[in-house]
């Protein structure tokens, strides 16, 4: 009994009881907080993976609307991602189909998402981009050369006509033009147009009132070589695989055109599409057609020479046959 009473009011023995409580406790403390420590990390990195995951997937539709509203016959090619926290940033290589061929335009990056507090979006609205100084004609990252257009409703000092240098490029050549017409013409009578050559896009007349001010302002203010309207500014329907060019046909392609015009990120695209706001698609007028995009060999396209529906003529894309 005293022996046990001894125990009890040993200090020396007690306070060692005490630091092996402690030394226990700070371990399990210690343990407890590195286990919550990676459960979080873990659980964060998952979190912001997913988060990204997600924006990414946004973004793409966002950047694939973007290039269908801004390139002609245009489409990513590939692309990819690096992931960071709370963004990233996009790679995606830019196409066009001309012909059977697919052609490299050019290489875009962005950053997406918040990154170290600040947000960042995607690439610019080329529609919005207007130099007074804009040179002609201007190329793509690649080296191919950008097609420009001549609105109907315009007059302008000088037109391009690349109808009449065919005879410069060499044979064998796959060879991409852009065709600006001598007024509007309604979409499904374009095989009257333009007979027995082959037509891979359709410009259509959709521009706001205040982009028509400035297209005017431009052609009586610039330098001859510096009013027109680039090809990342037009909005059109692609023809490519449309094998009969009926009214049903082209109409099915424009309602989806405006289906993508009222998620466009660019606000000129929104104002077109409240514009030609659809409420009954048997009632929606078809925008009139003012230009389109053929191809083919120089003798084929010199079939278009002395074509009186054509004002002027842009060659785009050249490339080998083979």
């Amino acid at each position: 009994m005293k022996k046990d009473l001894d125990d009890i009011f040993n200090e020396e023995k007690l306070d060692k009881e005490i630091k092996k409580v402690k030394r226990k406790s700070r371990y399990r403390i210690f343990l407890i907080s590195a286990i919550v420590s990676i459960s979080i990390f873990i659980g964060g990195f998952y979190l912001n993976r997913y988060m990204l995951y997600k924006k990414s997937s946004a973004d793409m539709i966002r950047q694939k609307n973007i290039v269908r509203l801004t390139i002609p016959n245009g489409f990513i090619t590939k692309s990819y991602y690096d992931f960071e926290f709370l963004g990233g940033k996009s790679y995606n290589r830019i196409g066009r189909q001309v012909g059977d061929r697919t052609v490299i335009l050019e290489d875009r990056r962005h950053r997406f998402g918040i990154s170290i507090g600040t947000s960042v979006t995607s690439s610019s609205s080329p529609r919005t981009i207007r130099p007074s100084d804009r040179p002609s004609p201007s190329f793509w990252e690649t080296g191919y050369r950008k097609i420009i257009y001549y609105h109907p409703d315009i007059e302008y000092k000088v037109y391009r006509e690349d109808l009449n240098i065919l005879d410069e490029i060499p044979s064998g050549k796959l060879i991409e033009m852009g065709l600006s017409f001598d007024k509007g013409y309604k979409p499904e009578d374009i095989n009257k147009i333009l007979p027995n050559i082959n037509k891979s896009w359709i410009w259509l007349d959709l521009f706001t009132d205040e982009e028509m001010d400035k297209y005017r302002f431009e052609a009586e203010n610039y330098d001859a070589s510096a009013a027109y309207i680039p090809e990342d500014e037009i909005l059109g329907i692609s023809s490519m695989r449309l094998d009969i060019f009926s009214y049903g046909a082209l109409k099915s392609r424009v309602l989806e055109l405006f289906q993508v015009l009222e998620e466009s990120p660019i606000e000129e695209h929104s104002q077109i599409s409240e514009k030609y706001t659809i409420e009954d698609s048997d009632e929606f007028e078809m925008p009139m057609m003012i230009g389109a995009i053929v191809y083919g060999t120089k003798d084929e396209l010199q079939r278009l020479v002395d074509n009186p529906h054509i004002k002027a003529s842009s060659i785009g894309v050249v490339v080998d046959m083979y």
